[in-house]
């Protein structure tokens, strides 16, 4: 009697379970994130028309009608709305497959393994504490870890790459000036100026060590910076490279890979050490 391969028949069951949200029909997978938001959604409607607006307020019965109209209109949010997101996330999942990438649908950042030097991060500028992620993507490259991740702040995406650095560098933060206003950059970094009047224009450079900073920003750093169309912000902490960006999707993410191994490129190789991700860049979406 032949045998059977139950480990092959798993990991087939496991795809096809995985791909439901691609099939035509109902999906009952999303029934308790549509009905959370109907719920939220007819409370909030039926909040908003009974209650005072410029000393007037709708009669009952009006009100109760909005509530209805919230419900149905949040329910149906809540539907689609988490289709995308199931559709999102299988494409993550799926790529991360093709490219040896583990993948996790939310949890904590970074407590996987992968990047042995993430403890590092705790006491970072750009990544706050404690803040869930919706999803986690994660490799080994050699003897450093790189992950991938995405989470909210106050309604705003970021996606965040963090990986071991390699290298040794004091403290030091490099931001794009349309991101300057999003974090909160302690007094102990001090503001560094470069010679370059256009790289000072676009980019913020705080560090511990003014000496270290002017050694390590180097011509070709400025240049390649300064090129760069993605507006982002990048921390050298302890033994970490920390890079965000206000994008997402599967697109943005391989930009933000090319751009980490570009960025490794042009710094010296005693701060970083050059990444190579092209192979995991190949083929890519869009």
């Amino acid at each position: 009697m032949p045998e059977i391969d139950h480990a092959g028949t798993h990991a087939r069951n496991a795809k096809r379970a995985d791909a439901w949200c691609e099939t035509t029909g109902f999906h009952p997978e999303l029934l308790p994130h549509s009905i959370l938001f109907a719920i939220g959604g007819g409370i909030y409607a039926w909040a908003r028309a009974s209650g005072s607006n410029h000393g007037h307020s709708m009669p009952p019965a009006a009100a109760i009608v909005f509530g209805c109209i919230g419900f149905i209109a949040g329910g149906l949010f809540g539907y689609f709305g988490g289709l995308a997101v199931a559709k999102k996330r299988l494409q993550y999942k799926r790529w991360c497959e093709a490219h040896g990438w583990s993948f996790k649908a939310g949890g904590m950042p970074l407590l996987d393994g992968v990047v042995e030097r993430s403890t590092d991060a705790q006491h970072s500028v750009l990544i706050p504490r404690h803040q869930p992620a919706s999803n986690i993507m994660s490799k080994r490259f050699g003897d450093r870890g790189a992950s991938l991740h995405h989470a909210s702040q106050n309604k705003v995406h970021f996606l965040y790459f963090v990986a071991d650095s390699g290298g040794t560098c004091p403290d030091m933060i490099l931001c794009h000036h349309k991101m300057a206003s999003r974090f909160h950059i302690p007094h102990e970094l001090k503001s560094v100026k470069f010679e370059s009047n256009e790289f000072n224009r676009q980019w913020t450079v705080k560090a511990k060590d003014n000496k270290a900073a002017f050694a390590r920003v180097n011509q070709g750093l400025m240049e390649y910076l300064l090129a760069n169309k993605i507006p982002c912000a990048i921390e050298f902490k302890g033994g970490l490279l920390l890079v965000v960006s206000m994008q997402d999707g599967l697109v943005a993410r391989t930009n933000l890979l090319l751009f980490a191994e570009s960025l490794s490129k042009v710094v010296p190789d005693d701060l970083l050490p050059p990444y190579d991700f092209d192979a995991d860049c190949a083929n890519r979406p869009g």
